[in-house]
């Protein structure tokens, strides 16, 4: 039941015309919590693409049906001033701003009126207006907001939920397991948009899945991919992915411009950086399968983490907070950090034509030689430990500094390649990693 202040419909609400795939445990969890009543605020937060204002719908509908409760959804997609949002909300109301009284007032006295559900989509570039939301939920006891944003409102009583990628199998899962994957699922449902003569098969399936993998389970950039479906089969379609963000464009014209392109999703999260975030960001990007703290002290501009608020830790701790990094646990406890591929091909664009490029390249290659050498030294003293699975873990990133040396023309950085091949010769060997 939608509320207005006058009884008409807000002008906000959107119906999803799509149907929510993968996401039944989500939207579950996401409704009980709102529904808790220790829970005044619930923010689904995650990257731009992972479907959060999809999710946040399912969870608003479901709560309205499980308490009978108004809800109003409010679109924030084009407001960049925080001042504009209690207006936002009070013209979804269909309040006028006239006479004397507050317009914050206003609104709070309609939401004040008995339960309501509020649902406030895309709040990370307004994110300035948490005081205001604070003091709705304060005023209004039966309020329950439900938030989305890139970002946490960081306030007092936020409850956060992630929002993670769709689980994707591998693909050389069973036939079955694969058709039950909820992004093989999605990409499935979109090429068939497109194409209604499009199947599942045995044939292709195993390449829809890899897919969806090199796509991270991102469901925008499922989405935009199995729109190629009009023209590309998937093995052609997969042999584009090198260069994701030229490929994942025209989105359908009535989502958000920034949701029409993947490049055009994560530019928004980007632009939302101070400079040295942004800065960071880009730098961080020249890791391949991720790195730790140490690494990323070791690789990144010194003169930029004196720039950042508590220095590498706080910059990546930020980038976190902002969607843009993962962080997991690594078996020793250590946080381990990575950039989703998609997005880091992103941040690969802005590194590769920015003036510390060769910089960061050099000092991330001098990094993987420490490494490397550290590790070899310990084999052959037969105190190897946990220094094999280390490089074992830091491959990628061994590859990737391997592979710019070699194409570089600077004779300084192919003495550097031949010392590390050398280093690595070992550890090669013992993994098998050459015959």
């Amino acid at each position: 039941m939608a509320m207005s202040g006058t009884g008409a419909a807000p002008l906000e609400f959107t119906t999803p015309l799509t149907s929510l795939i993968g996401r039944e445990r989500e939207a579950r969890a996401a409704r009980n919590l709102l529904l808790d009543p220790a829970v005044h605020l619930l923010t689904l937060t995650g990257p731009g693409g992972v479907g959060k204002t999809r999710l946040a719908l399912e969870v608003l509908s479901e709560a309205e049906a499980a308490t009978g409760a108004r809800s109003l959804v409010v679109s924030l997609a084009a407001v960049r001033d925080h001042k504009l949002v209690v207006p936002a909300v009070a013209r979804a109301l269909d309040l006028r701003d006239q006479g004397e009284r507050p317009l914050l007032e206003r609104v709070i006295a309609v939401l004040g009126l008995g339960p309501a559900l509020l649902l406030l989509d895309n709040m990370e570039q307004v994110i300035d207006a948490a005081p205001d939301v604070v003091e709705l939920l304060a005023s209004c006891p039966k309020l329950r907001i439900l938030a989305t944003s890139r970002i946490p409102l960081r306030v007092a009583g936020e409850q956060e939920f992630p929002v993670q990628p769709l689980d994707f199998a591998a693909p050389d899962s069973p036939l079955d397991d694969l058709r039950a994957s909820p992004a093989v699922i999605l990409f499935t449902q979109r090429a068939q948009a497109v194409r209604p003569d499009f199947r599942l098969t045995a044939d292709n399936a195993a390449t829809v899945a890899t897919i969806c993998e090199r796509l991270d389970g991102l469901p925008l950039a499922i989405e935009l991919a199995a729109a190629r479906s009009r023209l590309l089969a998937p093995r052609a379609l997969l042999a584009r992915l090198d260069q994701r963000l030229t490929l994942l464009t025209s989105g359908p014209r009535d989502a958000p411009a920034r949701q029409r392109t993947m490049r055009d999703a994560i530019a928004w999260s980007d632009s939302l950086l101070s400079p040295p975030l942004r800065q960071l960001f880009r730098q961080l990007s020249v890791f391949v399968g991720g790195w730790t703290l140490d690494a990323a002290e070791a690789v990144v501009d010194p003169d930029l983490v004196t720039e950042i608020d508590g220095g590498v830790f706080g910059g990546v701790a930020a980038l976190v907070e902002n969607s843009l990094v993962d962080e997991s646990d690594q078996p020793d406890g250590e946080p381990r950090f990575r950039i989703l591929e998609t997005i880091r091909e992103y941040g690969l664009e802005q590194f590769e034509s920015s003036p510390e490029v060769t910089t960061i390249r050099r000092r991330h290659a001098a990094w993987c030689l420490r490494l490397a050498e550290d590790c070899e030294a310990r084999v052959r003293s037969g105190d190897a430990g946990t220094w094999i699975e280390y490089v074992e873990r830091e491959h990628g990133n061994m590859r990737g500094a391997l592979g710019w040396l070699l194409e570089s023309t600077d004779p300084a950085d192919r003495t550097t390649a031949e010392m590390l091949t050398g280093a690595l010769a070992y550890f090669w060997y013992m993994h098998s990693h050459i015959s």
